[in-house]
């Protein structure tokens, strides 16, 4: 039998693909267990508590979605600039805590095309939003390169493995969201996907507040990166190095137990390394 690489979550809308991130990690975000939850690393002010915060976000988002999912039935304008301007744009800024995304256009290296669109957190969050009507993984001229047509999940992910500056990033067609990091495994996705359609069509609160905790701007590094200049000095770089640790540690503690192979546990476990620590490395510099 196949093995499985989507991780059932205890959030229907949010799925993990490709081991991303460890299994138990959006409970543990959602709990507020994970590290670096206080209402200052998420940039509240002071006096403010940050469960009443996600509430307020949470009617801010429900607003949006509500206009923007009466508004994508029509077909009297550009679903792609509509899709973006009136919904992702705002979402990403007023939901989310992207206050600096801006609008950028594309992206040349060495002769490569690179149609990102938009770019947050100093530039190095990659924004890729794609019409309502296109699908995650459905190719269109709109994200080609000047040759070929890519989809805007292959787009996302191919300049993700073309740039040093950025680890991670976002695409999103208004009814599906995913969190990329850099991988240079093309044949094997990882992301994260959160379906907005049904958290805000079914009001699941939970997996909005998982959702917000897990893909707030503030995740995904702005002053520990400005600071050591390396994209991996983030939250989310950390906890996923955490969690392949201690992942690691309870697949080789059940070999030991089980079997004497002591060269397949080193093969494993180099392995494993090898997937948490590649292409760009973590450092120690996050709690510097």
């Amino acid at each position: 039998m196949a093995k499985r690489t989507n991780t059932e979550l205890a959030f229907s809308a949010i799925r993990i693909e490709g081991g991303l991130l460890a299994a138990d990690f959006l409970g543990r975000v959602a709990r507020f267990e994970a590290t670096g939850q206080a209402e200052a690393d998420y940039d509240i002010p002071k006096g403010l508590k940050l469960r009443d915060e996600i509430g307020r976000y949470w009617k801010i988002a429900l607003n949006l979605w509500q206009e923007f999912n009466a508004g994508r039935q029509r077909t009297d304008h550009d679903a792609h600039g509509f899709t973006s301007k009136d919904f992702l744009e705002p979402f990403c800024r007023h939901v989310l805590g992207f206050s600096d995304i801006q609008s950028i256009g594309q992206i040349v290296l060495d002769e490569r095309i690179f149609p990102i669109g938009y770019q947050a957190v100093g530039g190095q969050v990659p924004l890729v939003f794609a019409a309502h009507s296109l699908g995650m993984e459905q190719s269109d001229a709109r994200f080609g390169d000047g040759h070929r047509r890519r989809s805007p999940f292959l787009l996302t992910q191919e300049y993700l493995n073309a740039v040093d500056q950025c680890l991670w990033a976002i695409v999103s067609n208004g009814l599906k969201l995913r969190i990329l990091r850099d991988n240079s495994s093309l044949t094997r996705p990882a992301y994260i996907e959160v379906d907005l359609e049904a958290i805000f069509n079914e009001e699941r609160y939970p997996d909005f507040t998982a959702l917000w905790l897990l893909a707030h701007a503030t995740r995904f590094g702005g002053r520990q990166v400005s600071r050591s200049g390396n994209p991996a000095d983030c939250h989310l770089a950390f906890e996923r190095e955490n969690g392949c640790v201690t992942e690691l540690g309870k697949h080789c503690a059940h070999w030991v137990l089980a079997s004497s192979a002591t060269q397949e546990i080193l093969c494993y476990a180099i392995s494993s390394i090898q997937a948490c620590y590649q292409p760009k490395p973590i450092t120690n510099n996050f709690f510097a």
